[in-house]
């Protein structure tokens, strides 16, 4: 997958999804006591690709929400949204991982 349509697959996500995401981050990220720039080090990201994360412009791809959920000692449907209906995530996933 060339990086124009990995960033269109995780840019495909409803606004809203987004936005809960980048709330649940930076309330994870506060609980902790953890900077973005920590955050971005850690994950071996730009603190601008944080950035995006927590103002809800983009999701990370599904290795690197993985990753960010066990840093962040969560799970990914957390950090995505309590609120998701199980059925409407699990077509979000399935979507992601064909690559429709």
């Amino acid at each position: 997958m060339t990086e124009k349509n990995n960033h269109e697959v995780r840019a495909s996500y409803p606004r809203r999804y987004r936005a809960q995401f980048g709330e649940n981050l930076k309330k994870k990220l506060k609980e902790r006591r953890i900077s973005q720039a920590t955050l971005a080090k850690e994950m071996g990201v730009s603190r601008t690709c944080v950035g995006f994360w927590c103002n809800g412009y983009t999701i990370p791809c599904n290795e690197r929400l993985e990753q960010l959920a066990r840093f962040l000692e969560t799970s990914p449907k957390r950090l995505l949204g309590c609120t998701l209906d199980s059925r409407e995530l699990d077509d979000i996933w399935a979507n992601r991982i064909t690559g429709v």
